[in-house]
């Protein structure tokens, strides 16, 4: 049976956004209801735009021109063949899916918390959290519980995980390109909260402050 467990990442933010560092809160919740998330699986926050866009799948995807017959390429995380779910592909030799990694979601404004449901995580799946171009948070699947050996790689358990204490306006999922000749990155039921307005006034004073000590400087 999985756990919910919550760990703390150092996130690096620019001084224009917080003066500083703060730790992130990444929670993991390993044997989620699924059924309660069906419904919103295919859900994207609003105010954003979509670069390199992820992939629709139902079911498991396959990668023949036949999308139900030919080598795995992706796998529900909602177990079954109806749902939609989003995907990216990293393997450069599959026809139907090129490669597509990282796709990005890009927001209109500032971020203060992210969560989504993560699909049989592996250790070449990279969630990463961006402010202005820059990183500021990266998780690697190992994180819920992917492993490696050799050429044989072996997912975690789907997940629900949630991230808060940390800005951002950017969320890219990657797909290492081709380790082990069959990746994807599997994800859906994204949510993303934004800045209260009276959060963005704090955030643009800030800004100036740190301007004004560079100047100073």
């Amino acid at each position: 049976m999985g756990m919910i467990k919550s760990i703390a990442l150092a996130a690096g933010i620019s001084a224009v956004a917080a003066l500083g560092a703060q730790a992130a809160t990444v929670t993991i919740d390993s044997s989620p209801d699924i059924a309660s998330l069906k419904s919103g699986s295919l859900s994207l926050p609003g105010g954003t735009s979509v670069v390199s866009a992820p992939y629709l799948g139902y079911g498991v995807i396959k990668s023949d021109s036949d999308p139900k017959v030919g080598g795995s390429v992706a796998k529900s995380p909602y177990g079954d063949d109806t749902t939609g779910y989003w995907f990216v592909e990293g393997r450069e030799n599959d026809e139907d899916y090129p490669v597509n990694s990282p796709a990005i979601l890009a927001f209109k404004s500032i971020r203060t918390a992210f969560s989504m449901l993560w699909g049989s995580p592996d250790v070449y799946n990279d969630l990463v959290l961006t402010l202005g171009g820059v990183e500021v948070l990266r998780i690697n699947g190992s994180t819920l519980g992917g492993t490696a050996s050799g050429s044989v790689t072996t997912e975690g358990p789907t997940s629900w995980i949630s991230i808060t204490g940390v800005k951002f306006d950017g969320v890219q999922f990657s797909s290492q390109v081709d380790p082990f000749d069959r990746n994807a990155f599997e994800f859906g039921n994204i949510a993303a909260v934004p800045v209260p307005a009276a959060g963005l006034m704090l955030l643009a004073g800030l800004g100036g402050l740190a301007a004004v000590r560079r100047r100073k400087a």
